[in-house]
């Protein structure tokens, strides 16, 4: 059972937080703050050096689908991936195999 060297995934991750202004100075505080929601759909590419250790690299954009209106700047932008991949089922395998009758 060979494993394929190349692996291809286009992952899509949702996220939820807060975004704020916060100011140092003789008073600490947060102003502006509302809920965001993104969006971030990425292209994926791993290679298994050995069967449990991989390199990968990604690149997609972080789009904003729902946007603090209380700040101008906006937050969509690309991002870069760079992986180091353990496959812990791997080891495990090699670690424990099965009992063979």
């Amino acid at each position: 059972n060979k494993l394929p060297k190349w692996d291809f995934s286009i992952p899509i991750q949702i996220g939820v937080g807060n975004s704020y202004y916060y100011t140092v100075n003789n008073k600490s505080q947060k102003f502006n703050e509302k809920i965001i929601v993104l969006y971030e759909p990425t292209l994926s590419v791993q290679y298994k050096l050995m069967r449990w250790v991989g390199i990968g690299v990604g690149l997609g954009f972080r789009l904003m689908a729902v946007n603090n209106r209380g700040i101008a700047e906006k937050m969509n932008s690309s991002i870069y991936i760079f992986n180091l991949k353990i496959n812990s089922g791997e080891i495990y395998r090699w670690l424990c195999p099965k009992k063979r009758k």
